[in-house]
């Protein structure tokens, strides 16, 4: 199976009217959101060879999602008390359609991180140390909003392509908790690895579930999202960095402006700060720890519901690693660079929960805030457990979600 499309720029300026690019370097805000959408809405509509693809969902085959849906939510809501005030069913979204979703809901974060891209170059707003750095400091801020959002499409894009669903990947997204399914991609999926539609609906329908309900908690919602806005303040713009990849630079010239941004990775590597270091570790705990209680449910609900789960779970591991080099990026972008041992570690720590506290355990994070294990509590849940459990205290009182 193919990786599909892969970051840098997903056609080519040679393939762009470069009247229409001038003319875009005029719009206002620090990212082109309009270019964004186009952008994300072509290569959505692509598959992995560039050309049109034709709708591959036969109504016939596709397995009944509404019906799944109402079986994983009633689960869901019975093993975390979570969910009670969600919609117990799926949308059925196209490509282009979860690639329009996800660009409005990323736009706080991605705003933020176009605004301190854009912004002076270094904390104290100090001027750049000469004239010619300053003037390609002028040619970057105008060109930012044209090229973030021509790189957000894309990466927006490629991903619709893949996913099954709104949470496929950890991203902040700021709307409303919901269950969105796309239903080409599932189809698509479950033909390819010969999985049973319906099952694999009902796997997917309960990712979707737990995901939703844990971000219908108001302070759960507001605390991933204040982290990731949290990291992408920090990229510091260098000023070495902006005039080796500009220096030469001839905007006219196409070639010239696929080597400056051809390899994007590398040049936001280059804009990280020590500051993001620690920013970076809370978000990390906090990804890791969502995404570990969303599979302990997943696989408490689904391994008595889904008579193939091993086989979808060991699929959607390996369907995770077909986003390729796409995600990666957008992961590195936002924050969401989680290393294995983080994964490795949160999941320990539910396994911990459960080992001491049953199923009930799943239920008590959520009723406050300062629930949140600490770092030492993460490594020790039996500690985490002990300061939580006080006397009177009642574990199923889950604050119902909005």
């Amino acid at each position: 199976m193919s990786d599909g499309p892969q970051p840098g720029f997903p056609f080519g300026f040679g393939q762009f009217d470069l009247a229409e690019i001038m003319r875009q370097l005029q719009s206002e805000g620090p990212l082109n959101f309009d270019v964004a959408r186009q952008v994300a809405t072509w290569v959505a509509g692509q598959h992995a060879e560039g050309a049109p693809e034709a709708p591959v969902v036969d109504p016939e085959g596709a397995p009944e999602l509404s019906e799944l849906t109402r079986l994983a939510h009633m689960h869901v809501l019975d093993a975390t008390g979570l969910g009670a005030g969600l919609e117990g069913r799926a949308r059925k979204l196209s490509r282009p359609d979860w690639a329009g979703e996800a660009l409005d809901d990323l736009g706080p974060v991605l705003t933020t991180l176009a605004e301190r891209l854009t912004g002076p170059p270094d904390a104290d707003g100090a001027g750049l140390p000469d004239p010619q750095g300053a003037d390609l400091m002028g040619l970057m801020n105008a060109m930012a909003p044209l090229l973030l959002g021509m790189q957000a499409g894309f990466m927006v894009g490629h991903l619709a392509t893949l996913s099954l669903g709104r949470y496929e990947m950890p991203l902040p997204l700021d709307g409303t908790p919901r269950v969105s399914v796309v239903e080409e991609n599932l189809v698509r999926f479950g033909n390819d690895w010969e999985l049973p539609l319906d099952e694999l609906g009902l796997y997917v329908a309960v990712h979707e579930t737990v995901h939703a309900a844990l971000h219908a908690v108001p302070w759960v919602h507001e605390r991933f999202l204040a982290e990731a806005t949290s990291f992408v303040a920090a990229f510091e713009v260098d000023p070495s960095v902006v005039e080796d990849r500009l220096g030469a630079l001839n905007p006219m010239d196409p070639s010239a402006m696929e080597d400056a941004f051809g390899d994007p990775a590398a040049f936001l590597g280059a804009l990280r700060s020590p500051r993001q270091q620690e920013a970076q570790a809370r978000l990390g705990t906090t990804t890791a720890l969502l995404e570990g209680f969303a599979d302990a449910v997943l696989a408490h609900v689904g391994s008595g519901l889904i008579p193939s789960f091993e086989r979808i779970r060991e699929a959607s591991h390996r369907h995770r690693v077909e986003r390729g080099e796409a995600a990666r990026f957008l992961e590195m972008l936002l924050g969401f660079d989680v290393g294995r041992d983080a994964y490795d570690e949160a999941g320990a720590f539910w396994a911990g929960v459960v080992e001491r506290a049953g199923v009930d355990g799943l239920r008590m994070m959520w009723t406050h805030a300062e629930r949140f294990p600490t770092p030492n509590e993460l490594a020790a849940p039996g500690l985490w457990l002990e300061r939580i459990q006080l006397p009177g205290d009642d574990p199923s009182d889950v604050v119902p979600p909005e």
